[in-house]
């Protein structure tokens, strides 16, 4: 997997001003140190990302790219261990997404030898994955990464349904005014059975940087409408469309969620 340095990614905002080093990355959702304006819109939209500047031509080029449409029958591979605590989060807002970042761990995957450890969480409407052509209502990234700066996101759907108390913390921080606090379980957040695809691709806003572990559970969590009326109007239809899959191969695997973080 191809290195991707946390340092080097700031938080995403459709006019991002330049974030400490210290910062962590926003997403699969992060835009560079530049202050170039970008949307979801027409004007700056995901057809005129690679234009905007020459650091960004992935988001054309690019082969690996995020999201993909995700299929229900894959071969079956090795899946992701996912160790879980309690962690205080803090909101976040990048101005393109409804975010809280982590102030502890409170996640640490371990996939294919490597471990990476929570920097956190924000949300889009509609989901950017989809599975046989169908978008869930809701798409909640855990961004993680490893000492190295690579990251791996754990990607979550949402589907309309009950009121989520365990999600509500999560959702009131990430579209609270500065300076809002919670302190969440993750094993809470997580769906109850770990089955999951598996792959390689990229950050899905610019400057789509590759070499990204994503793994993204099955099981979808259910939030009220209000739930996701809540995330969408703090932030409307903040998706990128899904891109060609390529020569890539997508695993089918069960991950193992438990508690583990202290």
């Amino acid at each position: 997997m191809a290195s991707v340095s946390a340092a080097a990614l700031t938080l995403a905002a459709c006019t991002a001003p330049s974030a400490p080093a210290s910062d962590p990355p926003a997403s699969t959702g992060t835009a560079s140190s530049s202050t170039t304006h970008w949307s979801y819109d027409e004007d700056g939209g995901a057809a005129e990302w690679a234009a905007l500047s020459p650091e960004w031509s992935a988001c054309s080029t690019g082969t690996p790219q995020s999201p993909i449409d995700l299929p229900r029958d894959a071969p079956s591979g090795a899946g992701a261990t996912v160790l879980t605590g309690a962690v205080e989060i803090e909101e976040a807002d990048t101005g393109l997404a409804s975010q809280v970042t982590a102030e502890d761990r409170g996640s640490t995957v371990i996939f294919s030898g490597a471990s990476y450890d929570l920097l956190q969480i924000h949300a889009h409407t509609p989901a950017e994955h989809t599975v046989d052509g169908v978008a869930h209502a809701a798409e909640i990234h855990l961004v993680h990464t490893d000492s190295a700066g690579r990251l791996l996101v754990l990607a979550l759907f949402a589907e309309e349904g009950a009121r989520s108390d365990e999600w509500q913390p999560v959702i009131d921080t990430a579209t609270a005014e500065d300076g809002a606090d919670a302190i969440v379980d993750i094993a809470d957040l997580l769906p109850a059975t770990a089955s999951t695809w598996t792959y390689e691709g990229s950050l899905t806003t610019p400057p789509c940087t590759e070499g990204i572990r994503w793994v993204v559970f099955e099981q979808p969590v259910t939030l009220s409408p209000e739930q996701v009326e809540a995330l969408d109007a703090a932030h409307h239809h903040n998706s990128r469309g899904v891109q060609p899959l390529g020569d890539r191969e997508i695993v089918r695997a069960v991950s193992t969620v438990s508690p583990g973080v202290d």
